[in-house]
């Protein structure tokens, strides 16, 4: 009731409204809807479970079918109890669970946009911690960073480590590391 006393919400409809959501239907049903798309973009679908304009979820999971079908990368979330104004439904909790399910979307997005930061740990970050970082760089760098830290350090790497490293798989842990505290990292996921 408060929506229709909105003075923003329209109350009667002109021809061409009508016009343009019809026309907007048409294009948005064909087969190549979504062809030219960009499908480097990821996509949220969020509607309400019990949209009647949106047939009860159906609509929506078509739309999600044909869009996946098309390449794109879509994510759909039907939130329970919800209607079609999802951001507007304070009062069921609606428009909470709908602004938390985009906030948890855009925060994987970027999580995704970069390479997780993955941290080592040992005592004194000294030769264990050291070689799995080491390792982690060298095998793994296009899949994560790779940090090592200690609860203490040593004022250098193990030697013994250090030698085995560079023989084994040609890595010079002194030129690219040093002992770090787990206070030194940044952010680890």
């Amino acid at each position: 009731d408060d929506f229709l006393e909105d003075p923003l919400c329209r109350e009667n409809f002109s021809a061409g409204l009508f016009y343009q959501m019809l026309s907007a239907m048409k294009r948005t049903g064909s087969n190549t809807a979504f062809d030219n798309w960009n499908k480097d973009k990821p996509i949220l679908l969020i509607c309400g479970e019990n949209d009647p304009v949106g047939n009860m979820g159906k609509g929506a999971r078509a739309v999600e079918q044909a869009m996946k079908k098309a390449g794109l990368d879509v994510t759909m979330q039907l939130l329970p109890g919800s209607r079609h104004m999802v951001l507007g439904e304070k009062a069921s909790g609606a428009a909470d669970a709908a602004v938390k399910t985009i906030l948890q979307w855009i925060k994987r997005q970027e999580m995704m946009k970069r390479k997780p930061n993955v941290a080592f740990i040992c005592v004194h970050n000294s030769c264990r911690s050291q070689m799995a970082e080491a390792l982690g760089k060298k095998l793994a760098s296009d899949t994560f960073e790779s940090y090592s830290a200690g609860t203490e350090t040593k004022p250098k790497i193990n030697p013994d480590a250090v030698r085995l490293m560079k023989r084994v798989h040609g890595i010079d842990m002194e030129q690219t590391q040093y002992s770090k505290l787990l206070s030194e990292l940044p952010e680890i996921d």
